[in-house]
């Protein structure tokens, strides 16, 4: 193989591979979402199979940030058991709208404010809701 020959293989391959980087981000994004959307359900389902098992004799409950989810012992996060909580990373999504979501102890209901029957919160360009029973459509 001469010296020419080479460059044309290295410069077709490189030509190629430009050509084909933009759908290869592009399934890097979707693949992150759908990872992203799994997670939060696990977690969501997690948290409430806590809740209904009085595990800690507690309710337990998701609050999902902007990279990641974490799942916590007790009636909201900010007074919660840190020493309990289980951390799931998101791949760099925004999340808009109700990001903490408590379930009671026992019943596994969603533990909501006046007047609300469901927690809906955005993760990237896919809206959740999470409705009194625990499922996450």
């Amino acid at each position: 193989m001469t010296l020419v020959e080479l460059i044309l293989v290295i410069g077709l391959i490189a030509a190629v591979v430009f050509i084909y980087l933009p759908y290869l981000r592009s399934f890097q994004q979707a693949n992150d979402l759908n990872v992203a959307v799994e997670t939060v359900k696990q977690g969501v389902s997690r948290a409430q199979a806590r809740a209904l098992a009085g595990e800690e004799d507690s309710g337990w409950g998701v609050k999902i940030e902007n990279g990641k989810a974490t799942i916590f012992k007790g009636s909201g996060f900010a007074g919660r058991d840190a020493s309990f909580d289980e951390v799931y990373r998101l791949p760099g999504l925004a999340v808009l709208g109700q990001s903490e979501i408590v379930f009671e102890k026992l019943t596994g209901k969603l533990l909501a404010g006046p007047g609300q029957s469901a927690a809906s919160f955005s993760l990237g360009d896919q809206n959740l809701t999470v409705d009194l029973y625990g499922t996450v459509q």
